[in-house]
């Protein structure tokens, strides 16, 4: 039977959630064409295998596989397996990478054939974003371990961890994974600005969490209300020191950028390390340090503005990458370093880098403190 995209949203939409690949595997299978699906984990280091058919739950080394190497490069590839051939296409939702579909086709399979299974892949990436809300299915295959009740309540706070359009693209990564408890990343997205909010909290477990939880209600409650970014600061400062009376606060980086016109608008409450690459150079940006959120009653705060340049990079740090581990800081130059060496790579494929450079600095230890590492990349105005 021939499938196209309507046909593909059609079967996936008339299934249940949890069944929505298998649905669409069914009908694959009436080509000949069987199909496999592998979704990321949260460390992005590895792929697991959702619904085999054996009923197994393979994992594969996003860096040492051939499947890794579809999701790295964000594009179709093929393969030959014997008497088939394989085709593996990213499953990508607005930029935020959900995994590969990997579908294995006899080895008459033509142009036109590629172009659908990458239509299908394209659909298959919308049903599993809009089934995520719907369903744990997706959800628990993802887990390569469990979370922690801490790193539970950080990840639900997240927003998608990438969003591309054609002025700017943008992506975050959090480690350790399946503990993290203080710090993270929030965005939103308008027709002509981009709003970010990276935090850095203190302590660790349930109570950092519950910090955090409320610091990014706050922030997400005033940036609603269309308050100017030093409002928005001033209001969840407000917010946390209403209910730890300066016992627990937040170190935060919030900007606001014009994304016609490359202005940025910044608000440095103690905040995260923030570095401009520009022309394959590499420099720290001199922020405004004012007090961090939630640490004395009533804090006013002020914007600082920037002037972005088409192609700039911006990569936003807390100190749990540039000072980790304790032990044996990663520290400022390995951090330029890495950030040198993936000034090639898209937004999502740095975020994963500089977490990959830190974890084999620290050896593959787990590590000491939190980090958050987000990527900006600001391409100019649209025409």
């Amino acid at each position: 039977m021939e499938l196209s995209y309507p046909q593909a949203v059609r079967i996936m939409q008339e299934a249940a959630p949890a069944m929505v690949f298998v649905a669409l595997r069914e009908v694959l299978a009436q080509r000949d064409w069987h199909a496999r699906l592998w979704v990321i984990e949260y460390r992005q280091s590895a792929l697991c295998s959702v619904d085999d058919v054996d009923g197994g739950h393979a994992h594969v080394s996003v860096h040492d596989s051939w499947q890794g190497r579809v999701f790295a490069a964000d594009r179709a590839q093929i393969q030959d397996d014997g008497a088939r051939r394989v085709v593996g296409v990213p499953l990508t939702h607005r930029g935020h990478r959900l995994g590969v579909l990997e579908v294995s086709t006899p080895t008459t399979i033509t142009e036109a054939d590629v172009d659908t299974i990458a239509d299908v892949g394209d659909a298959l990436a919308h049903e599993i974003a809009l089934a995520d809300g719907l369903t744990d299915h997706f959800e628990r295959a993802r887990r390569a371990r469990a979370l922690t009740v801490a790193a539970e309540m950080q990840w639900a706070l997240l927003p998608a961890t990438a969003h591309i359009t054609d002025e700017y693209s943008v992506a975050g990564l959090l480690e350790p994974a399946y503990s993290v408890a203080g710090d993270a990343f929030d965005w939103a997205f308008e027709p002509d600005h981009l709003t970010l909010a990276v935090c850095d909290g203190v302590n660790r477990g349930v109570p950092a969490a519950m910090a955090m939880t409320l610091c990014m209600a706050a922030l997400r409650n005033a940036r609603r209300a269309a308050v100017t970014l030093a409002d928005q600061a001033s209001l969840a400062d407000q917010a946390l020191f209403a209910h730890y009376s300066g016992k627990s606060y937040i170190a935060a980086l919030l900007m606001r950028l014009d994304v016609r016109s490359g202005h940025l608008t910044v608000v440095d409450a103690g905040s995260p390390r923030l570095l401009q690459v520009r022309s394959g150079q590499i420099r720290a940006v001199d922020l405004d340090e004012q007090l961090p959120l939630g640490m004395f009653e009533e804090t006013k705060y002020r914007e600082q503005v920037l002037e972005l340049a088409p192609g700039d990079r911006l990569i936003i740090v807390s100190d749990g990458v540039h000072a980790a581990p304790q032990h044996d800081p990663f520290g400022d130059s390995a951090l330029v370093a890495a950030v040198s060496s993936s000034r090639l790579l898209s937004a999502q494929e740095t975020v994963r880098h500089l977490m990959a450079a830190m974890h084999e600095h620290n050896r593959g230890a787990e590590l000491d403190d939190d980090a958050v590492v987000v990527c900006v990349d600001w391409n100019g105005r649209a025409e």
